[in-house]
């Protein structure tokens, strides 16, 4: 029995999603710094295309890995949540978070809360896929 081009496609595309989930659970840097936050969620990205998701449901992802500003807003609530963050002072335009280390990081207040129910799903299927 010869396999079909159709099975040959899926098989490909299951090889490749459990590559890509073997690269994101040998990522070395922790999701809560820049490096490897940018790198957890590129391949996030890939791991939606390789799945079949739409260009729509991974818009938002995408913007996280391309937009700096975007970028800066989803790294500050990751640092954030996973309790980096020893002060925070806001208006209701920008947002100010000190971290234990001192740096501090403002971002836009509306943005912060905008992108926070989906960082948190992102981090949960992070920590998920990473446990």
């Amino acid at each position: 029995m010869q396999p079909t081009r159709a099975s040959l496609t899926r098989f490909n595309r299951i090889r490749h999603t459990l590559t890509v989930i073997s690269a994101l659970r040998r990522v070395r840097q922790p999701f809560t710094t820049a490096q490897g936050l940018k790198q957890s969620l590129e391949l996030l990205l890939q791991l939606g295309r390789t799945t079949g998701l739409d260009r729509t449901g991974l818009a938002p992802l995408q913007r996280m890995v391309e937009d700096e500003e975007a970028f800066q807003v989803v790294w500050a609530i990751v640092q954030y949540l996973g309790g980096l963050v020893c002060q925070e002072h806001g208006t209701a335009e920008t947002l100010t978070l000190t971290a234990r280390d001192g740096s501090q990081t403002s971002v836009p207040t509306a943005a912060f809360f905008r992108w926070l129910p989906l960082v948190v799903q992102v981090m949960s299927l992070l920590r998920q896929i990473r446990a």
